[in-house]
């Protein structure tokens, strides 16, 4: 049947079951709310079984790109598990088929839900500005904990879709598919949040570039994520630990982001901060950005597109370990301040050369730079190989290669270390003392510098025609 209502209902420890209505069915069994300024349904205490549908009276002219040409739904909210007036609590309970649609106000909200299992959840068109259209919420200390959604689907809602609370504890997700959502552009479209599971994610928005999505968990895991159109993920780990695998989205810090971010697989556009972790990844674009001085993100078995540091002072390092770099630009202008190449990584630069400012260069005897190499006040740690020139502009600040390094085109500006070493300190040379780079009979070759008595002293050998 269906039932028509124009005020507050609510259950305690009882149990509603309508028969159960497909996603976009008319007329469908349940309730049919009307008026405004309540909450249709509020559910509390432990039931056995819970199948209902409920539509607002009223429509939503929804064009395809997410402008409303006309709002008539009702200005209430749908079902909420749990209660804030009486502390109520929801708990113990199983759920088998939950839907919403039509209202101006939020769909579902679960407050303090306890060890319970919910099945299967359908809201669609409903949130407004402020109003998530679905929401896992905090009231006071009390927290949803220890609970289970089997399927969330939430479509077209407005403003807000999802959000769940960062305080929410040790629940899971185990299918989240949320489609042309409305955003508004004031705050997160979808924020989940706590020390939750979220498994199979699918986030669309009819208008993506209004649109945001937020993780802030201190303990998440998060497994096939796929955020399509452009939409960028803020993460906060919190001080603990968020792990993604397999994503297809882009990512980056939140402003107040600390802890550790690693991401496993899939495919990723990334703004790395400190802490950031990347493994197995396709990355078409990494980005640096803010770290404080002396931490680092690391890359590992990843094929990187191009690298870039974001705009501002450079302090973080990257480390890329057996990862391929298409494109790099490293240029003292941004937040990097060391770029580390170990286990046979390759980095090719944007342009063919990789202009290095103010900043630390490693390449270990595995890995190689593509292309040609300028330093300018820059550190560099060459074991490798640099498969271009190598050109030192102004006073050198310390630059150094080991016997085994390799630059296949030539060498200038090359002069001694500018920093002391140990007594008997070794740093070789790539560069010939003839001004014109090329040896002649009469020309004394420097090979490299010793450090002693204080200072670093030319070695020097000759060179035959």
């Amino acid at each position: 049947m269906v039932v028509r209502i124009t005020g507050p209902l609510r259950s305690q420890g009882v149990g509603i079951v309508f028969e159960p209505a497909s996603y976009g069915g008319a007329a469908a069994p349940g309730f049919v709310a009307s008026g405004a300024g309540y909450t249709a349904l509020t559910v509390t205490g432990s039931v056995a079984d819970l199948c209902v549908t409920l539509t607002g009276e009223g429509t939503a002219d929804i064009r395809d790109d997410g402008r409303m040409t006309g709002d008539r739904r009702p200005r209430i909210n749908g079902i909420s598990f749990g209660s804030d007036e009486d502390n109520g609590v929801f708990s113990l309970s199983t759920v088998r088929w939950v839907r919403v649609n039509n209202l101006a106000g939020f769909g579902i909200r679960h407050i303090q839900c306890w060890d319970c299992a919910f099945l299967s959840i359908s809201v669609e068109r409903c949130g407004r500005e402020g109003v998530y259209a679905f929401e896992v919420a905090t009231r006071g200390p009390s927290t949803c904990n220890e609970t289970s959604w089997v399927r969330l689907q939430v479509e077209q809602s407005v403003s807000g879709a999802i959000r769940i609370d960062p305080a929410t504890l040790s629940c899971s997700f185990v299918k989240i598919h949320s489609e042309r959502a409305i955003a508004s552009g004031m705050a997160p479209t979808w924020l989940l949040g706590g020390a939750c599971i979220f498994d199979s994610v699918r986030l669309t928005a009819a208008n993506p570039g209004q649109a945001s999505a937020a993780v802030v968990s201190n303990q998440a895991d998060i497994r096939n994520l796929r955020v399509e159109g452009s939409i960028p993920v803020s993460v906060d780990a919190s001080g603990g630990v968020v792990n993604f695998h397999n994503p297809s989205a882009e990512l980056h810090p939140s402003a107040n982001q600390s802890g550790i971010v690693n991401v496993v697989g899939g495919t990723v556009s990334v703004l790395v901060g400190a802490g950031w972790n990347l493994f197995g990844c396709a990355v078409s674009r990494l980005e640096a950005g803010f770290m404080p001085p002396d931490l680092s993100a690391t890359v590992s078995n990843c094929s990187v597109g191009q690298i870039a540091p974001q705009a501002g002072s450079d302090q973080g390092e990257l480390v890329l370990t057996a990862t391929r770099v298409a494109g790099a630009r490293v240029a003292g202008t941004g937040r990097l301040r060391a770029l580390h190449l170990f286990a046979e990584s390759q980095l090719t630069p944007e342009g063919g050369t990789l202009s290095c400012v103010d900043q630390t260069i490693t390449v270990d005897a595995s890995s190689r730079i593509v292309g040609s190499v300028v330093l300018q006040r820059a550190t560099l740690r060459l074991a490798g190989t640099v498969t271009g020139a190598l050109a030192i502009r102004g006073p050198v600040h310390d630059a150094r290669a080991s016997d085994g390094a390799v630059v296949g085109g030539p060498v200038t500006g090359w002069g001694p270390p500018s920093v002391p070493g140990t007594p008997g300190a070794w740093s070789a040379n790539l560069a010939l003392s003839s001004p014109a780079g090329q040896a002649t009979p009469s020309v004394r070759v420097v090979t490299g510098w010793r450090y002693a008595a204080g200072a670093w002293r030319a070695m020097k050998i000759g060179v035959e025609p």
